[in-house]
């Protein structure tokens, strides 16, 4: 349905490290539905999405697993996760049995996103359409790149990994593969050598898009997402205002 869903514990929790008040905090191991579930109620209070909402009858249906971990980071601690492992009693959340706080670096490095980090993508089909990607990658470049993009809210829209020297772009709302890149070394560089685009991966825009625009865009989102750059390569304005959705909103400007 969604990407995951929203946690609300009662008590408030605050960071054990700077004693800030937590807030937003989500979590991937219930419905994924974008619901909003309320420590002390058996079934979603509310559901945070557009069209996709579901009536209240069939909310009420959704339960939570016995055990679930929920996670936030702190704003006043911006280079720390905070996980809390909480527990459903008679189906209904009543205990967060214990609260962790996590360096978002591993020795000195950002945890690497990969396939398992984001709940069900489909796998790219065999099908696709061969587009460009008009740029190579030094080795620091490539490294940065490795650590992929996993959103952290509903204004992030793509899901990134690299596995394999293959670079994979899903759309995170529903897990749909869109583009897959796979590099070889050429000396000190990597080299995009085959660059696919998966027409039904979000369509319609697709299939309005020309394969140019698509290559663009693509860019756009390594060197914006990947790359951390302060001025990707621009896209059409035009674009932009007609599928403003297809971009992550934090880079829409």
């Amino acid at each position: 349905m969604g990407m995951f869903d929203w946690y609300i514990p009662v008590p408030d929790l605050i960071c054990q490290n700077c004693k800030f008040p937590l807030e937003d905090w989500q979590g991937t191991d219930g419905a994924c539905g974008l619901f909003v579930w309320k420590q002390g109620f058996i079934y979603p209070v509310e559901q945070r999405g557009d069209e996709c909402n579901i009536d209240e009858d069939k909310r009420k249906k959704f339960r939570l697993p016995d055990d679930f971990i929920i996670y936030t980071e702190c704003e006043n601690c911006e280079d720390y996760w905070i996980e809390a492992e909480c527990k459903t009693v008679n189906e209904v959340w009543t205990e967060i049995i214990e609260v962790r706080i996590e360096s978002k670096k591993v020795k000195g490095k950002m945890k690497k996103a990969t396939r398992n980090t984001w709940n069900d993508l489909e796998p790219f089909p065999d099908k696709s359409s061969r587009i460009r990607l008009k740029r190579r990658f030094t080795e620091e470049e490539f490294e940065k790149m490795s650590y992929g993009f996993v959103p952290e809210s509903m204004d992030d829209h793509w899901f990134a990994f690299l596995e394999n020297e293959t670079l994979y772009y899903h759309r995170s709302w529903t897990g749909n593969a869109v583009y897959k890149v796979k590099f070889v070394k050429e000396e000190k560089f990597y080299i995009p050598k085959d660059v696919r685009l998966n027409r039904k991966g979000f369509k319609p825009i697709a299939y309005f898009l020309p394969k140019y625009l698509h290559s663009k865009l693509l860019l756009f989102l390594v060197q914006a997402e990947l790359l951390e750059q302060d001025d990707p390569v621009p896209i059409p304005k035009f674009i932009k205002k007609v599928f403003r959705f297809i971009f992550v909103r934090k880079h829409d400007k």
